[in-house]
Parts: C-alpha cells; structure tokens; sequence
C-alpha cells in the first residue's frame, strides 16, 4: 500500500488554517475522498477539549483526525493514517512534508517557511480551490482510476 499523499498547510497562529482546512476537509469529503487529518500542537493535549482544533477537523469530515505534540511522534501517526487517501496537517512543518503556504505568512517577519515547500496559494485568487486541485491531483496520482 502507497503512502497517501501528505501536505502541510503553515502559516503563522491565528491565520485561519483550521477553518481553512474545515473547509477543504468538507470539499474533499464530497467527492469521495478518505482524509485524515493532524494537528500539530505546541502545548499538551486535553483529551476532552470539545473546540479543540482537531475536533473541528473531525467535525467537517475528516475520517480520522489526530492531534500530534512533536515531531518525534509524526512517523507513529503518520503510520495510524495509512488507510487514508491523503493527509493534510494543520501546521507542521517540522515534520518534513511538502508544505502549502497559506495568507498571512508574509506579513509576520519572525515566521519562517517550512525547508519544503510544495506551493504557496497565499496570494491567489481563491486559495480553498487552489488547495483542492493540488489534494485532488495527489490523490488521483497515488490512486489512479481502474
């Protein structure tokens, strides 16, 4: 079994990449598309935390959604997501996936970008399509049609 294709999307804190990837997560959802999705935290995990980050994820669809402290543990997770079609984490980007740049990162300077970074949509005209074709294309490339 291939791995699915697997992205970050970074940007500083506060950006809206959680509500971005909701969104992207129930567009997925509707063409058939298994997600699993990450979140990427900086501070211990509560297990009964109801607006958590990761919660919304799993609320707009996600298939699995997995709240991860540390880039030690992502090739743990990373293995726990291998029956999804692809995975998208909400930040990230010490774990050394292909990164997709979202508003905001410019106008932080103390922000820095991921050393791999697959495309940056933070200036196109309608970034939520922008990130679906790049998750459809990478699906339809790991798992072409019979």
């Amino acid at each position: 079994m291939p791995s699915p294709p697997t992205f970050s999307f970074c940007a500083p804190s506060n950006s809206g990449k959680t509500t971005f990837l909701c969104a992207l997560i129930t567009r997925l959802k509707k063409t058939g598309i298994r997600v699993g999705a990450c979140k990427s935290c900086h501070h211990p995990i509560k297990s009964n935390s109801v607006n958590s980050d990761s919660s919304r994820l799993k609320e707009a669809g996600a298939d699995k959604s997995i709240a991860i402290v540390g880039a030690k543990n992502w090739p743990k997770t990373k293995l726990a997501l291998m029956d999804m079609d692809i995975v998208l984490i909400e930040g990230g980007r010490q774990f050394g996936e292909p990164a997709i740049l979202l508003a905001g990162w410019k106008n932080d300077p103390d922000w820095q970008p991921p050393r791999i970074v697959h495309a940056d949509i933070s200036e196109r005209q309608n970034p939520l399509e922008a990130a679906f074709q790049i998750a459809q294309n990478a699906v339809l490339h790991t798992h072409p049609p019979l």
